[in-house]
């Protein structure tokens, strides 16, 4: 095992170079290429990033799919009780944008595929989705990063020993755009179930999700009011090398 899964926050982090023997040669070609674009690769969770990872939870497209993402991050405290389940979180950031991608893996029980015990996540921030649109529209017109970094992730995955079909995620099924980068980075759909009390959304009472629409929920405890839409969560499974 080449790599180990992280128990608590660094004071600094490991910023790669592209030439890590800890890597394969495609993970590192991939973080050659990055370095081309002025994107750098990060493992680990610092006292510095933490802050831009709660914000890049507050952000509309996160939030709405990940909303745990506000009280993971939202203090150092916080954030250390994450990383105590045994994270490996894997960033990009650049320069003048900052945070361009917060994602993560780590050992998780995974009840509907029980023999996939690796859990994965993939955030592109707002200034990361900006970043690749301006890539895009230069000298890289295929450039894809969310693509890009979930073959990152799961290429460190594969370093802490696991086997490939041990990787999986939980999505949900309104979550178009993910869900199209989760296949086509190779994971393929396991099972799936409509939740029927609804997830939290940001969206206003009466659009429509995926087929779904918006309604006013009451908690018959509290009495407190929020809007949640009717969504499936899919369960995925790596089946890619």
């Amino acid at each position: 095992m080449s790599l180990e899964f992280h128990t608590q926050m660094l004071e600094h982090a490991q910023v790669l170079d592209g030439k890590d023997p800890n890597f394969g040669a495609e993970f590192n070609d991939i973080v050659q290429q990055l370095l081309s674009m002025e994107i750098y690769v990060q493992i680990g969770l610092t006292p510095k990033v933490r802050p831009m990872m709660a914000a890049a939870g507050e952000q509309p497209h996160i939030r709405e799919y990940c909303p745990n993402d506000r009280k993971r991050f939202a203090t150092d405290q916080s954030a250390r009780e994450w990383i105590g389940k045994h994270r490996i979180p894997l960033l990009a950031l650049n320069p003048s944008s900052g945070l361009l991608v917060n994602d993560w893996l780590g050992p998780e029980i995974n009840t509907v595929i029980p023999e996939a015990p690796i859990t994965t996540a993939f955030r592109t921030t707002e200034a990361g989705l900006a970043y690749a649109r301006t890539l895009r529209q230069g000298k890289y017109p295929e450039f894809r990063l969310g693509l890009v970094m979930a073959r990152l992730l799961i290429l460190t995955g594969l370093e802490t020993g696991a086997e490939p079909h041990h990787l999986s995620l939980e999505t949900w099924g309104g979550n178009l755009r993910a869900v199209d980068v989760y296949e086509e980075a190779g994971f393929g759909l396991r099972g799936q179930r409509l939740d029927l009390e609804g997830r939290p959304t940001l969206h206003p009472v009466g659009d429509v999700i995926n087929g779904y629409e918006v309604f006013l929920h009451t908690d018959p405890k509290t009495g407190l009011t929020e809007n949640r839409v009717f969504d499936t969560r899919c369960y995925y499974q790596y089946a890619g090398k």
